[in-house]
């Protein structure tokens, strides 16, 4: 037995166990051109046949986003509906220059594009760059998330659910920001999990997680709930030890906000202290409201039950019925765990609490936002499989992990032929 799990940790560490993640994350996203796409929604999007049955998705935001890259004078002099991401935009201009002698050559091969993106085609590339490396983030933090341990053929697995993702299915092709909705519901509970030992972090590792969170925001406005889940993970470790002393917690806290307000507060401050557009999505098309503008016009109250309401016909749309049987599966499976282990075992793994945490500020920023559209309420579907792979994990049972993000892995590919993403509407 101790020889085999040797063997299995030397795979793990080995390039063949590296491999066979990438095979599996290569072949899924290439199935993915062949899945069906959505064609004109909204008048944003159009469908674009490749040759041998491969399909590509062109979003209406592909082309501003990568101009801004393409000519980053500009997108600092002008307005822009990236504005808030800069991350994004510098990390996508980065990427193509550096890769230029590749992607250059690549873009000039693929013609059916050219007529939609033009000279943006190797920011296209660029971007989709970007996006691998959201997924490959995105699949570290749950591998870290679900406590998988070093088995090359597990963490394949999970690999194969990250890029079998709705959200993943729908936008890994195309250069657009959205992608970050697969790492936004799983950073925020790395952020309480994290939270929860910030007291025993140095100071200097607080700092660069504040830093690493403002980027996240700086890339895409939905990871704001972050500092908020950290916050929220350091007051319930106080809690929970019996040293819930609100200067402690504010000592711990310190490094981590700081860091993360300090660049947020000089890129927006700097354009707005010029006079210029600041928030293209809040302040042009009112799709985000911020909890004091909310409060001062009464809508947090007086349109609670309608705003409820429409959040929840949205979100019921979005999920469907995969979605809402995950989350069953989800919530049984915490009665079968508790049963194998203690309740309170269960229900107090930070992992578990760290879900119903995000789950939590997820929901109160789309209920904020007012803006419903189903790539932004996906993440309960995302959040429940965290769950369902967590709660396999500390009940021991052998090769759960495996076993279910292989069974999630294959009915979210199937599910992809069956019809267009959820989240491309």
């Amino acid at each position: 037995m101790m020889a085999a799990s040797a063997m299995a940790a030397r795979v793990a560490a080995s390039p063949v166990g590296h491999g066979l993640v990438f095979v599996v994350a290569g072949l899924v996203l290439l199935l993915v051109l062949a899945m069906p796409k959505r064609d004109r929604v909204n008048g944003c999007i159009d469908r674009v046949e490749l040759g041998l049955g491969l399909t590509y998705a062109h979003n209406c935001d592909s082309r501003h986003i990568t101009r801004d890259a393409r000519n980053l004078q500009r997108y600092l002099a002008e307005a822009s509906p990236s504005r808030t991401r800069p991350v994004h935009v510098l990390a996508v201009a980065a990427v193509t220059h550096v890769l230029s002698p590749v992607l250059v050559p690549l873009a000039a091969t693929l013609g059916p594009l050219k007529p939609l993106a033009g000279e943006l085609l190797p920011f296209y590339l660029g971007a989709i760059v970007v996006n691998a490396g959201v997924v490959a983030l995105s699949w570290m933090v749950l591998v870290r998330l679900v406590g998988a341990g070093s088995e090359a053929l597990t963490r394949a697995t999970l690999m194969g659910l990250v890029v079998s993702y709705d959200v993943t299915v729908a936008w890994f092709w195309v250069p657009h920001q959205i992608l970050m909705n697969l790492l936004a519901p799983l950073g925020g509970v790395l952020a309480f999990v994290t939270g929860m030992r910030a007291a025993h972090l140095s100071v200097s590792a607080r700092a660069w997680l504040g830093l690493a969170t403002a980027a996240a925001c700086l890339t895409y406005g939905y990871c704001l709930i972050w500092p908020i889940a950290f916050a929220l993970g350091i007051g319930y470790a106080a809690w929970t030890e019996d040293r819930l002393d609100p200067r402690r917690m504010a000592v711990v806290l310190l490094p981590y906000g700081a860091a993360v307000v300090v660049p947020l507060l000089l890129w927006l401050g700097a354009f707005a202290l010029a006079g210029r557009e600041v928030a293209y999505e809040a302040q042009s098309y009112g799709q985000f409201t911020w909890l004091g503008t909310a409060w001062k016009q009464g809508t947090v109250v007086r349109d609670a039950s309608a705003r409820v309401a429409e959040l929840g016909a949205f979100l019921g749309g979005s999920l469907g019925a995969w979605g809402w049987l995950s989350i069953a599966a989800a919530v049984g499976l915490v009665g079968v765990v508790s049963r194998l282990l203690p309740a309170r075992r269960v229900v107090t793994d930070p992992v578990v609490l760290g879900g119903l945490v995000t789950l939590g500020l997820m929901l109160v920023f789309n209920y904020l936002q007012g803006y419903h559209q189903a790539r932004l309420l996906m993440f309960p579907l995302l959040l429940a499989q965290v769950v369902i792979l967590r709660l396999l994990a500390i009940a021991r049972v052998p090769r759960g992990v495996g076993i279910a993000a292989t069974l999630i892995t294959l009915v979210q590919v199937a599910g992809g032929f069956l019809g267009p993403p959820t989240s491309m509407d």
